[in-house]
């Protein structure tokens, strides 16, 4: 089960091969991909992590990835990455932003977890 650009595959921890990804985050990635044109794509680099793998990466305990509510994006296209930014805030998708690095690679985390700041921007 998924979207129509996005299969849970893409969200399974790549040490256990758990896979905790809840429906709304691939819903709110599906919606920004919608406004997106037909050419471009959303790459996920990381979806559902376990507690184990997300530590080893050096994140917090309390990332919304061990949730299942939020996903890394492959952002080393600069064109890419700014219309993912103006699909996702055109869209409402997603309150939660950061741009970061993990693994060596430049990502734009987006989250959907509610129990954290809304309408919150940051990098990493």
């Amino acid at each position: 089960m998924g979207t129509k650009n996005f299969g849970l595959q893409e969200f399974t921890c790549p040490c256990c091969g758990k896979n905790e990804a809840k429906l709304e985050l691939l819903y709110a990635l599906q919606r920004a991909r919608d406004y997106l044109d037909k050419n471009d794509s959303i790459s996920i680099t990381s979806g559902y992590r376990c507690p184990p793998y997300n530590q080893s990466l050096g994140a917090e305990h309390t990332s919304s990835h061990v949730k299942g509510l939020a996903a890394d994006l492959d952002i080393t296209d600069g064109g890419k990455a700014f219309r993912i930014v103006q699909a996702i805030m055109k869209t409402n998708a997603f309150n939660r932003i950061g741009f970061g690095k993990v693994g060596g690679k430049l990502v734009m985390h987006v989250d959907v977890d509610d129990s954290k700041v809304q309408e919150w921007l940051w990098g990493y």
